[in-house]
């Protein structure tokens, strides 16, 4: 069970999550009114996971999400969302947050997002995978330091461009983000593999989840890759949704 700190300017959303929480055998370490109280908060608190509302006087969720993950890198935050508020929950979830829940909130959502956020770490997804990493050493001209993926916004089409040092455990991070986007209409959405050669099975199979939602989603996608021995190694194992690349944005 999780240590959880709620942040949230109402009075009554903080109370029914505390009890949605403590109902199943989360502890509530902490709450806070605003952002900066949130940030404030997570120091003295440490806790193993976060509830962060958007909207809030002062400093709003985004900005305390930046904040805390400035200090505490593996901060596992998920934030609580308005319908309307899919630009500023995309910010978050680029800057470190790793879910959302959409307001109304319904017990059993709120349950489920809390326990696939601390699945996230990383000796748990470790050990789900069937196979080994077969990726090799980053070449000379990829610094070790090099984020593992970037996002960019282009007239509106999102293009995730993963590094040749991207690994499974970046995925969930992948994954957040992505669930964010499935808010944003039109959607359109690049995943942009690069010079990557190698990506295990059960990754891939998870990306042709992912672009099954954004279709669902009403949304469009596209896969790029510079690499032809990546290109076909995916296309062999003939995973639904990844049989056609390009080689340009």
């Amino acid at each position: 069970m999780a240590k959880v700190l709620v942040v949230d300017d109402s009075i009554i959303m903080r109370q029914n999550l505390k009890t949605i929480l403590t109902n199943v055998g989360h502890t509530i370490v902490g709450e806070a009114a605003n952002g900066l109280q949130g940030v404030t908060k997570y120091g003295e608190c440490r806790p193993d996971i976060v509830t962060m509302d958007i909207t809030m006087p002062g400093m709003n969720g985004v900005e305390a999400v930046k904040k805390i993950i400035e200090s505490y890198p593996d901060a596992k935050i998920v934030m609580i969302s308005a319908l309307g508020q899919q630009m500023m929950v995309l910010d978050a979830l680029q800057s470190g947050a790793k879910h959302y829940i959409l307001k109304p909130i319904e017990p059993e959502n709120v349950v489920k997002v809390i326990k696939e956020v601390m699945a996230m770490d990383s000796g748990e997804i470790a050990q789900e995978q069937e196979e080994p990493v077969a990726v090799a050493a980053p070449s000379p001209s990829v610094s070790i330091d090099e984020p593992p993926y970037a996002i960019e916004n282009i007239n509106g089409r999102f293009i995730i461009n993963m590094r040749k040092n991207f690994n499974p455990v970046n995925y969930a991070s992948i994954d957040g983000i992505m669930t964010g986007l499935l808010f944003v209409k039109p959607l359109d959405v690049v995943f942009n593999f690069d010079e990557i050669e190698y990506l295990q099975t059960d990754i891939l199979n998870k990306m042709s989840n992912v672009v099954s939602n954004v279709l669902n989603a009403g949304g469009k996608y596209r896969l790029v890759s510079k690499s032809v021995k990546f290109v076909n190694y995916v296309k062999n194992l003939r995973i639904k949704g990844l049989e056609e690349f390009f080689t340009e944005v």
